[in-house]
């Protein structure tokens, strides 16, 4: 067993999927090898999920948000730049003596926030093999043409070429970095303890469709809820749409019930996968995010498809999801922004009961392949265990 440093941009929590997939793999690989340094945003330690004297410094090398006088100050051109460069210059040569005099076998980090800006410099002065996870693309942080962004777009592609091990979120970033970068990489997704119980599921008198997330896909979601709309009145089916997000929906239908959930637990939300008879996936169609939605990997999938949902995929023809779904069809694409394309899909669920089943069949089969804790296990040693 090596010893490792976790550098992250967060402490390992469990406030998304990205924090469980890290948790996941420290826990799996033993949480007892690694040791914590965080530089863009400090947690509680309430929510940090090992041993607090495991955990070396929490640095802050971004605006914190609690601050409403630098947030103003963003608004000045290279403020935030400037604010980032500050911190790097003024922590930089502490964090990395406190690395050397740790003596660590390796570095584990994503390739992602202000671990870019830092990264680079500690390899430097460490010498250290870096262990690299990718779970997005840098260039899903482009929100508009800055430095800075321009900095960790550099270092991105340098630390890439540079890495012992990489780790990516799918099979679309896999084959990305093989054909385009000549790089070997190891598929990590959060891993799921069993199968759902309740298989096979039947659609009698109740439809009932499962979403959790943040509703960054909004303008689909709402095409999505007008299919609902539609589909609720030229049904027998009692139609409910359970929504786990910040963001709250509504619906002028009498026909169709929303259950806005709010942002909960995963334990919470398996009080309700077990009642519902499918899963809401949807992507961001517009243009820009593009580069994002083909190769990063819906976190979610692996939850809802073990859980038994069929998956409704509604996004870009290009999206990476169509990849899985073609080596595991468990469920239905629609790339359509047209109620009525997405109410035909929908009606395919509903009225083929071979199909609805084969879906489920298929989850199970993708649970045993992709998301099974035996499946994480060998994935993780192949991703760690490197000389």
């Amino acid at each position: 067993m090596k010893k490792i440093l976790f550098l992250s941009n967060q402490l390992a929590n469990n406030f998304d999927s990205g924090g469980i997939l890290y948790i996941d793999i420290i826990k799996e690989y033993g949480e007892e090898n690694f040791t914590f340094i965080s530089v863009k945003e400090p947690i509680k330690m309430k929510f940090f999920n090992f041993n607090h004297t495991q955990v070396i410094n929490q640095y802050s090398f971004t605006i914190p948000r609690n601050n409403n006088f630098l947030k103003i100050l963003t608004k000045l051109p290279l403020f935030q730049l400037l604010y980032v460069c500050y911190n790097m210059a003024r922590f930089r040569n502490e964090i990395c003596n406190l690395i050397v005099k740790e003596k660590f076998d390796a570095i584990l980090a994503p390739l992602r926030g202000e671990v870019l800006v830092i990264l680079p410099s500690i390899l430097k002065k460490t010498k250290l093999p870096l262990i690299a996870m990718v779970e997005d693309t840098v260039e899903a942080e482009i929100i508009k043409f800055d430095i800075l962004y321009k900095i960790k777009k550099k270092s991105y592609y340098n630390l890439l070429s540079s890495a012992r091990s990489l780790g990516v979120a799918g099979e679309s970033m896999q084959e990305y970095f093989k054909t385009d970068f000549d790089l070997e990489s190891t598929i990590l997704r959060p891993p799921h303890k069993s199968f759902s119980n309740s298989f096979p599921k039947e659609l009698d008198k109740i439809f009932n469709i499962f979403f959790a997330g943040n509703a960054y896909a909004e303008r689909e979601l709402r095409v999505f809820i007008d299919a609902l709309e539609k589909f609720s009145e030229a049904t027998d089916l009692r139609v409910c749409f359970y929504i786990a997000s910040h963001q709250s929906f509504s619906t002028n239908s009498t026909n169709l019930e929303i259950n806005n959930l709010g942002w909960i637990s995963q334990i919470k939300l398996n009080e309700y996968t077990d009642k519902c008879h499918m899963a809401y996936l949807p992507y961001r169609s517009e243009l820009r995010f593009k580069h994002q939605m083909k190769y990063a990997f819906p976190g979610k999938a692996g939850f809802y498809i073990s859980n038994n949902l069929p998956v409704f995929f509604h996004g870009p023809s290009y999206s990476s999801f169509n990849v899985f779904l073609k080596n595991h069809p468990v469920g239905i694409s629609c790339d359509s922004l047209q109620s009525d394309d997405v109410l035909s899909k929908l009606n395919k669920f509903v009225k083929s009961a071979s199909f609805y089943l084969n879906c489920q069949r298929e989850c199970q089969k993708a649970f045993n392949e992709v998301f099974s804790k035996e499946n994480f296990e060998q994935s993780v040693r192949k991703f760690l265990d490197v000389n």
